[in-house]
């Protein structure tokens, strides 16, 4: 049976190259495609995990790394079917394999709807379940028909070619990966590098010195003998009224893509409203002082710019903290001009609304925004757990409303909360087993009294206490007369639980 060839060249390369190394020869992908199969001079075939292949290199032991792989296999099947079959439960979904392929294989499901699809074990790992199962699983079908096996003969022909119609010709001579850089001879005899995949995915690149002269027009460029510590070369720009800039690709290029021209020009015409020229030298940048001669002397002026960049340098020192402090809590800072500690600046919400506030202000809204976080936590670290309703911090100690559980709102300080954790449980337990319910539409408040609902639907205010003795008295002398209802307040005996009610906070 013939074998499939690993359809990553840069894979199929790297093994193709450690096989060479090593004596033994490549027959293409193993069992899975998360592994190569070799085979000895005697004829027998082993598998080694191509991972470990690009981590590590080739094992000095190779049967000792082949036992230890035989271990690990079973271990790692075992886990990651779990795995899989937790993940398509979860979502509604049957996985329909029981033989483990590999973390880069795909695995049949059996949707909610009957339809099948195949999933990649990574895309699960990495991204979890996909929103829309069977588009991703055809989006890869898709893929996977337009990769498709080629030689190294047929992928250097094909990156010959291409190099040939931009005038150039390759002289490295056999086929070296897709990301592995090639020698290429241009039209004008430079030697240049480049990688197949660059040239495929990006184009044909470009010539500096040609790029550069295309955005400089009709002016002079050269290039410098001199190049920088890293070895790239310095190009000279020749600029109006004698000035020049040197300069290595990349930066002069972005400088002429940010107007460089335009500025010399605006400066020289500026220099001679007063009456002066430029003395030739380096251009550094239109906020800058420069030599000029006036009325036959040599003077240093400063151009007009550069007190407006010092402005704005300081006005971007002086907002920085502001600006970080509005990004760390979901804010940006719109105002660009510093005008002191007190005064106001304006701000924008991820929502989009806009609003003006002070730097103290602000600071102080931060601080009890972090505080009610702080509060909330503790909150939900109280059993069975409560999530803070007030949005306004008024300190440690104060009262903020807080949900509980099963729905109620209660008005009680952090510690006052933990003691009524103790009482709300008892207090829902026997409303439900005597009738007696909690206005839910009214917020509880801690220490104080509550509101009641009786079972005729009325409703009574009394603290906890109270309300528990005298109900519990009504059903105590119910279960004297031998009443069936004894353990639960009917409506007819909620006038009596109003009366006994009210005896009893009379006596206070």
């Amino acid at each position: 049976m013939q074998a499939t060839p690993i359809a990553n060249p840069d894979t199929r390369a790297l093994c193709q190259r450690l096989a060479k190394l090593n004596k033994v020869k490549l027959v293409g992908q193993g069992h899975s495609r998360s592994y190569a199969r070799f085979s000895r001079r005697d004829g027998t075939e082993f598998e080694m995990s191509i991972h470990q292949l690009k981590r590590n290199g080739w094992p000095s032991d190779v049967q000792a790394s082949i036992d230890s792989q035989a271990r690990s296999i079973p271990v790692a099947a075992k886990a990651g079917l779990k795995f899989l079959r937790d993940t398509a439960k979860r979502n509604h979904a049957k996985l329909l394999d029981t033989e483990w392929l590999g973390t880069n294989d795909f695995y049949s499901f059996e949707l909610k709807d009957g339809t099948t699809v195949k999933l990649r074990y990574t895309l699960l790992k990495t991204k979890g379940w996909p929103a829309d199962p069977a588009r991703t699983s055809a989006w890869a079908q898709t893929r996977a028909q337009a990769v498709r096996y080629a030689a190294p003969e047929e992928l250097y022909k094909e990156f010959c070619e291409c190099v040939e119609r931009h005038g150039a010709k390759v002289i490295t001579p056999t086929w070296q990966g897709a990301r592995t850089l090639h020698e290429i001879r241009l039209a004008d005899g430079a030697i240049r590098q480049i990688k197949p995949n660059q040239l495929k995915n990006y184009g044909w690149p470009v010539v500096p010195f040609d790029e550069l002269q295309r955005l400089a027009g009709r002016l002079l460029l050269t290039t410098r003998r001199v190049k920088t510590e890293s070895g790239k070369a310095i190009y000279r720009l020749m600029l109006p009224a004698d000035m020049h800039l040197d300069a290595p690709y990349i930066e002069m290029r972005r400088m002429l893509e940010d107007g460089l021209i335009e500025d010399v020009k605006k400066a020289v015409k500026w220099a001679r409203t007063q009456k002066m020229t430029f003395v030739p030298a380096e251009w550094k940048r239109l906020a800058a002082s420069y030599r000029f001669v006036l009325n036959g002397k040599r003077t240093t002026r400063e151009l007009p710019w550069l007190a407006e960049a010092r402005a704005l340098g300081h006005d971007k020192v002086m907002l920085s903290p502001v600006k970080r402090v509005a990004t760390m809590n979901g804010l940006s800072l719109l105002s660009t001009e510093w005008k002191g500690e007190q005064a106001p600046y304006q701000f924008q919400r991820n929502d989009g609304s806009i609003f003006e506030s002070t730097i103290a202000d602000l600071l102080k809204g931060v601080r009890d925004r972090r505080s009610l976080e702080r509060m909330q936590r503790a909150g939900l670290r109280i059993a069975p757990g409560y999530r803070l309703v007030s949005t306004e911090w008024n300190g440690l100690r104060a009262q903020y409303q807080w949900r509980t559980v099963s729905g109620y709102v209660v008005t009680a300080s952090l510690n006052e909360l933990e003691k009524f954790r103790r009482e709300e449980a008892r207090m829902i337990a026997w409303s439900r087993r005597t009738g007696i319910k909690l206005a839910e539409n009214l917020p509880l408040q801690f220490g104080d009294q509550f509101t009641w609902t009786l079972p005729d639907g009325t409703q009574l205010l009394s603290d906890w206490p109270t309300m528990r003795n005298g109900a519990n008295f009504v059903m105590r002398r119910k279960s004297y007369f031998g009443s069936r209802s004894a353990v639960c307040i009917t409506a007819k005996d909620s006038a009596d639980v109003r009366s006994a009610v009210l005896a009893r906070q009379k006596r206070r």
